[in-house]
């Protein structure tokens, strides 16, 4: 059976080469931008950064983080949880040269770490394709208390709850 909410996550995410990884500090959330390194087949998100940087101390506190992208009438949210790896292949895998100019050793400097986030849910919107009449009238039919809508469409909207798939 194939699994239509999950290929239109993958063909979203593979879209993006940027994200805001937020992550926990105390009471409050933070956000920042990070260079996304390699998409995993199986939806893991890995980054490459620094050991010595602020978000792994917050990761050392709270694992939970959240992915967000956007960009062209496209959005992805991604909950999840952060590993840090120093596995050489791992490393391997998602190393690129954008990275180069954070890392004077290159890949083997001792500072290089890839942080990768395992997702446990993500939910995606798709309205790059989008006639604005039809949205306008999924949005009246949904107010109007309908089961049809744009909500339904997984090419426009879906979630995907990862504690539930075999990955």
């Amino acid at each position: 059976m194939t699994d239509t909410r999950f290929d239109k996550f993958s063909e979203l995410i593979n879209r993006f080469d940027h994200a805001m990884l937020v992550t926990r500090r105390n009471h409050d959330l933070r956000s920042r931008p990070m260079a996304i390194a390699d998409i995993a087949s199986d939806g893991r998100i890995r980054f490459i950064t620094r050991d010595d940087s602020a978000k792994l101390g917050e990761l050392d506190e709270n694992d939970q983080v959240n992915v967000s992208m956007q960009g062209e009438a496209r959005f992805l949210s991604i909950s999840g949880h952060a590993r840090l790896s120093k596995d050489p292949e791992l490393i391997d895998k998602a190393w690129g040269s954008n990275q180069e100019p954070w890392f004077s050793g290159g890949r083997d400097d001792p500072h290089v770490i890839v942080l990768e986030v395992i997702p446990t849910y993500a939910e995606y919107w798709d309205r790059s394709s989008g006639d604005v009449l039809e949205v306008a009238f999924d949005k009246a039919r949904a107010a109007f208390g309908s089961e049809e809508g744009a909500h339904d469409n997984p090419d426009e909207h879906g979630d995907i709850n990862f504690r539930r798939r075999d990955l």
